[in-house]
């Protein structure tokens, strides 16, 4: 490995003029590649950094390099290579990335030459997947995301943009079982000492963030949605910009007037069917099951449950209602008609997160995916 102190290299004019000591130059001990033709350069405050790496492989990679030199071969005497710089003095040409930050290079040079870094989560999270993901995967591909995007290599960014996608689905049957985990994990931690603190999660924000530099618009509905249901908001103002402040907080509003007008209306309309359906009248039992649902919806709408995360809450309804088919209160055929209402009803509010909280980029059907014939589980 080369260590040198960089006034050998006049040419590079990065010396300290004011006789302090002198930044280091040293070769990445991960991507520093013998049969390399093209020599990438970094600066942080400690060092400037090379990388020995291929003008093919990026061009394979990234649609602005391809353009850049020429595929599928480009010419060894190609103005790029003619105007570059060779400071090692066997043709290889040096390109300098220190106009981006040292940390995203190195995260998206090992994506083009270790795969496994663009799916590194399941194994990095382990055995603390619960606690950490919401938290670590923003973070953790950052870097990937912003140079793939910049430097338009697709192919990495959409396999890295999967990983967000199933983070903040647009499917609400996944964002359920995205959920039930959540709360799994809770459960498990609070007769634990070790590991993450749930208090942790969510950073949506960051994924918000995200989708917004780094072109994931199909993402940003649930994040909003997860931003909306989340109590700790004290990092918003450091990532948020004004226009996704004001996004969050008119959307806020137009989803909680949304979902409060429709609550003493949800039973409205099936209540004459309950009436004629119902199991116990048609039995000849002497009631329906009406009054037992009236009282079961009204200490639903009395509890705390209604007021964090309303999509869950009519979820868990469900959950309750068949609670009271099981100890006889409610008969199958009432509990249907309830369960048919409230899942109406949350799939409405789910596919209605875009307009909600006017996001005009995501994809036409965004929230339509499984709709059909599901009902939450709890």
């Amino acid at each position: 490995m080369l260590s040198a102190e960089v006034d050998n290299y006049e040419d590079m004019d990065i010396a300290n003029q004011d006789g302090a000591e002198a930044v280091k130059i040293i070769e990445s001990p991960d991507l520093w590649l013998a049969s390399g033709n093209l020599i990438i350069c970094t600066k942080s405050p400690q060092a400037i950094t090379y990388y020995r790496v291929h003008k093919d492989i990026l061009a394979t990679h990234c649609e602005a390099f391809a353009d850049l030199w020429g595929q599928p071969r480009h010419p060894p005497d190609s103005a790029f290579d003619l105007a570059s710089e060779k400071p090692y003095g066997d043709g290889a040409p040096i390109m300098d990335f220190t106009m981006d930050a040292e940390e995203d290079v190195v995260a998206f040079l090992k994506a083009m030459y270790y795969p496994s870094e663009t799916q590194k989560h399941p194994a990095e999270m382990a055995p603390y997947s619960l606690g950490t993901q919401y938290t670590f995967i923003p973070t953790s591909y950052v870097g990937v995301l912003r140079l793939s995007t910049k430097y338009v290599a697709v192919r990495i960014h959409n396999l890295v943009s999967q990983v967000f996608h199933a983070e903040w689905p647009s499917s609400l049957r996944q964002w359920d079982a995205h959920r039930r985990r959540y709360h799994a994990m809770v459960d498990m931690y609070a007769v634990r000492e070790d590991g993450p603190d749930p208090e942790e999660y969510p950073m949506p924000v960051n994924a918000i963030r995200l989708a917004r530099e780094c072109n994931m618009p199909d993402i940003s509905p649930c994040a909003y949605y997860d931003l909306y249901c989340a109590s700790n908001e004290s990092r918003l103002d450091a990532v948020l910009n004004q226009e996704e402040m004001q996004r969050l907080n008119l959307g806020q509003g137009e989803f909680q007037q949304r979902f409060v007008e429709a609550l003493p209306l949800l039973f409205d309309v099936p209540r004459s069917k309950l009436l004629f359906s119902c199991n116990n009248r048609n039995l000849g039992q002497g009631q329906t099951c009406w009054p037992a649902l009236e009282q079961w919806w009204e200490e639903r709408l009395n509890s705390n449950a209604v007021v964090n995360d309303p999509i869950a809450f009519l979820g868990y309804s469900m959950v309750t209602l068949d609670a009271h088919v099981r100890i006889g209160k409610v008969c199958n055929q009432c509990s249907h008609v309830c369960k048919t209402q409230l899942n109406a009803k949350r799939t409405e509010l789910w596919q209605a997160l875009p307009a909600i909280f006017s996001l005009e980029d995501v994809s036409a059907n965004w929230g339509s995916q499984n709709a059909e014939e599901y009902f939450f589980a709890g």
